[in-house]
């Protein structure tokens, strides 16, 4: 049998053990700049998961009959004539078998799958996790589980802080390695699957769990299960304490740090409160995670030298007990040369599909494109592949499954996983597009900020909802990646021409800099009205004299005016279409301020010019956005200052269609039609007509 553990992804497959008449589709001819390499295609070759069975219309959840529960050599030739060559297969059922106090476990479904794989000449994506507590060593003392910090009640997950935990992983991956050692397939991939519910690179999220219990059978009985912050461990509290310690802070001023202090975390702050010691415990809580990913991957590295590795990423509307912290993530991905599996491919798409919500197609795609785009963005400068898959159940019909092709596309993903109903019930789907699904890198030259302090001083925030609504309405105009003080800090911005800021009521005054810096050689910000910016770890200020604006301004609504001065505006759509109604505006100035777009006795778009570049900042209007994204498109299509956006060309294509998208890549562009009306595309002297919900690659 070929030893195909440490075969690296460009080793060509060893065929001289396989039958003869079995598949073997040839890869295609690669150019050297990556035009045509296809993209990785894995179908779920087995549902390793323990979700369950049954027939309400809920996410997560198969429908009765649809679990597949074994690899099959027709489902097999069906994946592969669609462009399919990995199927993923567990490397045990580690969610619901025990494993020996050795780490070992029974390999025997993995090698007969890996045997079919082989003989068919298909690669394999094994996925392997441990962070379960097994039941023979449940008991031990060693085995630390994580505790919430609400009850302290606990869960049988291993503490990430605790050193044994990592003694445990290290045993099961020296296990899994050596039994591969002498497997007769080519893996493709380890698919690590690190904590969270489902091996997802973030804490238990609070859905239902499922583990195995004493009789390895599944248990959903005496789980304390609940979301919540779980670092209520004795071995996290040290962790927190050190952490403390080293930063010189106390919770206590006047008490001494000491494990066995009952409010040893803070209490999130009320609304609008500044309070540090949040602010350090919440970053202190997301490194956590972030460390424990670096480790394990850091192990099964050592053990898979050569071979790729892939973690899931989940929780795309990032709530703070999660502790995902995506940028973060992906540039530790770096260190042991990790693949990044967001697992938020389509899934508002697919909220939208399950649940029959009322909402049009395009703007689900609009609401789920910054939750991606904000993995791949971070992926991208990294230099870290990413790979989509869309959450179970495989519910997506032609349409959806088409915009979320669209999605993936777009985003520069290298990967894309598909459950095995999908590819049965949409087969004509990827027949009609597997000729387009090749690698290509998107061209931006507009990116959104992320507000993490605004975010994390919110109790309970999802993704900040006027950043969100803004960065679904900006999708309707152009393409755009989503940056955030680490990205930014780490020199992203200059990668842009246009940096978007729709919530920027709390930042610090050093990224404030780095971003004044980048104005002046020649960026330009377009920000909207939010209120106060406070710098954060300060009393309350008002900073919007960095945007033009008097620091004590007020806001009002009123009326364009009609002066003669304005005749030559330079943004024609925005002031056409607020001639005739009410808009919000700033009644005073600051004196690095000059008025834009004015109102009856107020300014409503003011522009700071700063050396090369400018800082326009726009009122928001009734929360919607609009003004904001009608700037936004008169400054990419028709304002003769801001020539220089490459995409601008691309962009003219979907201008006035607000259901067509377009999305320019690197040797092509992409063009989607959300709508159910067939559309006619012009730009300049060429025209593209659309069907309803047609992809197509100019």
């Amino acid at each position: 049998m070929p030893n195909s553990l440490n075969r690296t992804s460009d080793s060509p497959v060893d065929k001289s053990n396989y039958s003869k008449g079995k598949i073997q589709p040839e890869p295609p001819v690669c150019g050297r700049d990556g035009s045509s390499d296809p993209l990785l295609l894995i179908a779920s070759g087995i549902d390793y998961d323990p979700l369950p069975e049954g027939d309400t219309s809920e996410v997560h959840v198969y429908r009765t009959g649809e679990k597949i529960t074994a690899l099959t050599e027709d489902n097999i030739r069906a994946a592969a004539g669609l462009g399919f060559r990995a199927f993923q297969i567990p490397a045990s059922d580690f969610f619901n078998r025990d494993l020996n106090p050795d780490g070992t476990a029974d390999w025997s479904d993995l090698d007969e799958n890996l045997k079919m794989l082989a003989r068919l000449n298909m690669s394999a994506v094994i996925v392997a996790g441990y962070y379960w507590i097994p039941p023979c060593i449940e008991q031990s003392d060693s085995a630390v589980p994580i505790s919430c910090l609400a009850h302290d009640e606990s869960l049988p997950i291993f503490s990430l802080w605790n050193e044994f935990t990592y003694e445990w992983i290290e045993r099961c991956v020296s296990a899994l390695a050596g039994h591969l050692r002498n497997n007769p397939a080519f893996i493709e991939a380890i698919q690590i699957g690190v904590y969270g519910d489902y091996g997802e690179a973030m804490f238990p999220c609070g859905g239902t769990l499922y583990y195995p219990d004493s009789n390895n059978a599944i248990s959903t009985k005496n789980l304390h299960n609940h979301p919540d912050f779980w670092c209520y461990d004795p071995c996290a509290r040290a962790d927190y304490i050190e952490t403390l310690q080293n930063k010189k802070q106390s919770c206590k001023a006047s008490r001494p740090l000491k494990n066995d202090i009952p409010d040893l975390f803070p209490s999130p702050p009320h609304e609008g409160n500044i309070d540090p010691d949040w602010f350090t415990f919440l970053q202190w809580y997301h490194n956590s995670m972030t460390r424990h990913i670096e480790r394990t991957t850091a192990i099964f590295r050592k053990y898979f030298p050569t071979n790729k590795l892939s973690v899931f990423l989940g929780g795309g509307v990032e709530p703070h007990h999660h502790g995902q912290d995506n940028t973060a993530l992906c540039k530790i991905a770096r260190s042991s040369d990790v693949i990044i599996r967001s697992t938020a491919s389509a899934s508002q798409v697919l909220t939208r599909q399950v649940k029959e919500l009322p909402i049009p197609l395009a703007a689900a795609f609009q609401r789920n494109y910054p939750i991606v785009k904000r993995i791949s963005t971070a992926c991208r400068f990294f230099d870290i592949p990413m790979w989509l898959e869309t959450p179970y159940p495989p519910s997506l019909h032609g349409p959806e499954l088409t915009v979320r092709l669209f999605e993936l596309l777009s985003c520069g993903a290298v990967g894309c996983f598909e459950w095995n109903q999908t590819l049965k019930r949409q087969d004509y789907i990827f027949t009609k597009y597997k000729d387009m699904l090749l690698q290509d890198k998107p061209v931006v030259d507009v990116a959104i900020y992320f507000p993490v302090l605004s975010h994390r001083s919110k109790r309970d925030s999802l993704l900040p909802e006027k950043f969100w609504h803004s960065a679904a309405r900006a999708r309707t105009v152009t393409d755009y990646d989503i940056v955030d003080d680490l990205l930014i800090r780490s020199g992203v911005l200059e990668r842009y021409s246009l940096l978007l800021m729709p919530e920027i009521d709390r930042v610090e005054h050093s990224l404030l800099e780095i971003i004044d810096k980048w104005v002046a050689s020649g960026g330009i910000v377009l920000a909207q009205n939010c209120g106060p910016i406070t710098l954060n770890g300060t009393e309350k200020t008002d900073e919007r004299s960095w945007l033009g604006v008097a620091p004590s301004c007020e806001i009002k609504m009123e009326s364009l005016t009609n002066k003669d001065d304005q005749n030559d505006f330079p943004l024609p759509t925005t002031r056409q279409n607020f001639q005739n109604i009410p808009v919000m505006s700033f009644d005073r100035l600051h004196e690095n301020g000059e008025a834009l777009l004015s109102t009856t006795s107020g300014t409503a778009l003011v522009r700071r010019s700063l050396g090369a570049g400018m800082t326009l900042f726009c009122t928001a209007q009734d929360e919607s956005a609009e003004l904001f994204t009608c700037v936004l498109n008169d400054i990419l299509t028709c304002w003769t200052a801001t020539d220089h956006f490459v995409t601008r060309n691309s962009q003219r294509w979907v201008s006035g269609h607000e259901q067509v998208f377009a999305t320019l890549l690197k040797h092509s562009t992409l063009l989607m039609n959300m709508s159910s009306e067939s559309v006619l595309l012009c730009n300049q002297d060429r025209n593209v007509e659309l069907a309803p919900y047609e992809l197509a690659r100019i």
